[in-house]
């Protein structure tokens, strides 16, 4: 435990366009089990009337009940990464915790990153995320869809997948300005994925919690949640909500793989960008191929 070592912590919330969602995850960060803490929200050009709405609401909570210190911060549409790195410009506390406004922290979120980086002192500590697809709070005891796994400082590895651990992380305030924070690029995601492997890369320490201390909103490819009854919160995720679908995937894998083209001699790049295009090769014909043995599979029963 951390016993009397208690600093401030700075919550960087990070919203657009999700009134609804974003009320869910203000109410987890109020039951955090840690004090003190900030919340530092940074509303990303949202355009949303209902949100823009909520906006509203939630300033004035804050400012008539002063539960914890809060400030809202209004910029245009500049996409996480910079609306990311906005929030921690402006934050107090010595640590920084990362937070889209569709996560769900659990009770220990802050609590557990804190306690392992100050034994270990570690610049970011990661964890793992469980996944579900309800507009709704997961309720106690809630399954999740699946768990996302992490390994952590696997360099190696993170070339190919992001097993550094989920983008609700805990970052040391100098490192996080040391490390470069963020990149900005705009119409492209795994901002995340490219600033754990630079965090490795660069020689930070990162330590990954064996434990899922977040709950991570999936949605299908068609945008939206999935609705198990009509008692269900009727939260509406529009089709162009989620950049993991509406971007570009291979612009979105070359920003994560930027870290180790910088880390290697320029004259090796090529080499690099071939190896690696291979492996997803490879990889994605291994997933068409079990994906046609399944469908061949349930034909075979439905013919039975």
């Amino acid at each position: 435990e951390i016993g009397n070592y208690a600093p401030l912590v700075s919550v960087c919330l990070v919203h657009h366009n999700r009134g609804t969602l974003v009320l869910k995850t203000i109410e987890a960060l109020l039951a955090q089990d840690y004090w003190p803490f900030e919340i530092v929200m940074v509303d990303d050009g949202s355009t949303d009337v209902e949100s823009l709405k909520v906006l509203g609401e939630i300033q004035h909570f804050f400012n008539t009940s002063q539960a914890v210190p809060f400030r809202l911060i209004r910029t245009p549409n500049r996409y996480p990464g910079a609306a990311r790195n906005t929030a921690a410009e402006s934050a107090r506390g010595k640590f920084l915790v990362f937070s889209d406004d569709d996560d769900i922290p659990k009770p220990n979120w802050i609590s557990t990153l804190l306690n392992v980086a100050h034994f270990t002192h570690a610049d970011v500590v990661t964890s793992m995320a469980d996944a579900f697809t309800s507009p709704t709070m997961p309720y106690k005891q809630q399954r999740p869809d699946f768990r996302w796994l992490s390994i952590g400082p696997a360099a190696d590895l993170g070339m190919f997948h992001n097993v550094f651990g989920s983008s609700q992380a805990l970052v040391r305030k100098k490192s996080f300005f040391k490390i470069g924070g963020f990149s900005e690029e705009g119409e492209s995601t795994y901002e995340d994925w490219e600033f754990f492997a630079d965090t490795v890369l660069k020689g930070y320490r990162l330590e990954a919690v064996p434990e899922a201390l977040s709950w991570y909103r999936q949605r299908n490819r068609g945008g939206k949640l999935t609705k198990k009854s009509d008692t269900d919160d009727r939260a509406v995720i529009a089709s162009d909500d989620n950049l993991m679908y509406t971007t570009n995937a291979y612009t979105n894998r070359l920003r994560a793989l930027r870290p180790y083209m910088r880390a290697i001699p320029e004259q090796l790049r090529n080499a690099l960008l071939f190896g690696w295009g291979t492996a997803k090769l490879v990889e994605s014909q291994k997933r068409s191929s079990s994906s046609r043995k399944n469908k061949r599979a349930k034909g075979m029963v439905a013919a039975e």
